[in-house]
């Protein structure tokens, strides 16, 4: 898992720097002519259309396939949990059609979810802003728990036996 995590950063790093790099002049990166400001960086960097379009195609189809693994891993649990009594509806939930040998109900219910939480960044960027900090926040709460859990109950091990 550190691996990970320095790998992640490194490459982090190395794309935020090419990144300032590429960025082009400061006003149209904070004031873009296109929704997004990555749009007018690629085209600044790249000087194409189509060079652009073909870059912003790569992260449009990395997003999906990011939020088809979400909606998956997020369907499995509310299977998982649905099959073990954890959940109203629990039967509808857990119910896995014969021949498909997919949780249908429990994708569905968890793309509706999905789908609605992202309306909300209709009527509100604060409140979608806050409601996706809010996860994030929670992710790495857990994270950081279950490590200084791991560490607490290995430093005790390592007290235990040097006592012995």
């Amino acid at each position: 898992m550190i691996w990970a995590i320095v790998l992640n950063g490194t490459t982090g790093f190395i794309m935020t720097v090419t990144f300032a790099y590429c960025i082009g002049p400061l006003d149209a990166a904070i004031h873009p002519p296109y929704f997004f400001a990555f749009i007018g960086t690629f085209y600044n960097a790249t000087g194409s259309k189509a060079g652009a379009t073909v870059m912003i195609c790569i992260i449009t189809l990395l997003t999906l396939c990011s939020a088809i693994s979400n909606v998956a891993t997020a369907s499995r649990q509310m299977f998982a949990f649905a099959r073990d009594r954890g959940l109203p509806a629990a039967d509808f939930l857990s119910y896995v059609r014969p021949g498909w040998d997919i949780p249908l109900n429990s994708i569905l219910v968890s793309m509706c979810i999905t789908a609605l939480l992202s309306l909300i960044n209709l009527g509100s960027t604060v409140a979608f802003n806050a409601i996706i900090s809010i996860g994030v926040v929670s992710l790495l709460s857990s994270c950081k728990l279950s490590k200084h859990l791991s560490s607490s109950l290995h430093s005790r091990h390592l007290l235990t036996s040097l006592q012995t």
